[in-house]
């Protein structure tokens, strides 16, 4: 690092900026003899779950002194519980020239949950300091009178969830379940299009292969709701739907509500998952490519040696040898393009 220091400044000389660029380098302005202080947006925060990427607090602080020599600052922001003393807690470095640091409302709830260990929907105190280093070691560290701000933490919310269940495309495999898409621009809310099964039942798992948490069926006055279930313990009332179609379902985890709409079948494909099986694969399941424009259309590719006995069939689920699509004929040349969901025979491609 000097050699280059050293470098720059002598082609700097050489077009007659060389002291100027030299100084830039190495120092800063003199910050003479300003007291360190930090200061906040808001002193009591209610964090909010429905505005997780809104901007929540904002923290600022003044330069402090370097005492005159010239010397570059670099700042550490801490924050930690009420009574802590900064013993532990929260400890960012920010450097030089940095003055200020910001928290969305998921980012804040995460820190104060992980980091600090503030109970869920409670209110706490928690205080913050800046410290300001000064390098030149003739000056002493400098620590900003603490500043208290009132947080109350909200439970943070899945960003995934999944259809579960015998009536779903995917049965009840928790591993395998069917995935909801995210409502963009609606916190907590995730939307699906499909077919469900009469009869059958299903319910919302926020984990590939967790069976908990699950948010199942309720009563909330007269009308039916979302419920929390975190243990084995907990109420497991499913969802039923009156009869096989296609549906749309739409879910908001936060609020609670959901609906389950019957629509028109070409809303969507009847699966989320195609699987190429057979002879070539060993018989497991390799999932298609769906396609991105027309969500009907699946691809598979790959280099196969064609043999005599090599036979193929279409799965719907991973694993799963129930609702296989099968050429409409036995024994179909691989250019058969016509197929049926189970029926008669166990038809394949060969």
């Amino acid at each position: 690092m000097r050699t280059i220091k050293i470098y720059s400044w002598i082609v700097a000389l050489l077009t007659g900026m060389g002291f100027t660029s030299c100084t830039e380098d190495h120092m800063e302005l003199n910050k003479g003899y300003d007291v360190l202080t930090v200061s906040a947006s808001a002193d009591t925060l209610d964090l909010d779950v429905k505005a997780p990427d809104a901007r929540a607090i904002t923290f600022e602080w003044t330069s402090g002194s370097n005492m005159g020599t010239g010397a570059a600052i670099e700042y550490t922001f801490r924050m930690d519980v009420e009574g802590n003393a900064f013993q532990g807690g929260i400890v960012e470095y920010m450097g030089k020239g940095v003055y200020s640091l910001s928290y969305t409302n998921e980012q804040l709830t995460r820190l104060m949950l992980e980091e600090l260990a503030l109970p869920i929907d409670e209110d706490a105190t928690i205080e913050v300091s800046i410290v300001a280093e000064v390098l030149n070691e003739t000056v002493e560290p400098q620590l900003s009178d603490p500043i208290k701000i009132v947080v109350t933490p909200y439970r943070p919310v899945s960003k995934t969830l999944y259809l579960v269940g015998d009536a779903t495309p995917n049965g009840w495999d928790a591993g395998a379940a069917t995935k909801m898409t995210a409502i963009s621009g609606e916190a907590g809310g995730f939307v699906w299009t499909g077919e469900l099964r009469n009869p059958g039942s299903f319910k919302f798992i926020t984990s590939l292969g967790e069976f908990l948490p699950s948010y199942n069926k309720t009563m909330s006055g007269t009308s039916e709701a979302l419920y929390l279930r975190e243990s084995d313990e907990d109420p497991d009332e499913p969802f039923t739907v009156p009869a096989s179609a296609f549906y749309r379902i739409t879910v908001n985890i936060i609020d609670l509500t959901y609906s389950i709409e019957e629509t028109d079948g070409m809303a969507g494909p009847k699966y989320d998952h195609i699987y190429f099986v057979g002879s070539f694969t060993g018989w497991s399941h390799v999932a298609m490519k769906q396609d991105v424009i027309n969500p009907f259309l699946f691809r598979f590719g790959d280099v196969m040696e064609w043999t005599g006995g090599g036979e193929f069939k279409f799965g719907t689920a991973s694993g799963s040898w129930d609702d296989m699509y099968h050429p409409t004929i036995a024994n179909a040349p691989y250019t058969h393009s016509e197929v049926m969901q189970n029926g008669e025979g166990d038809h394949k491609c060969c």
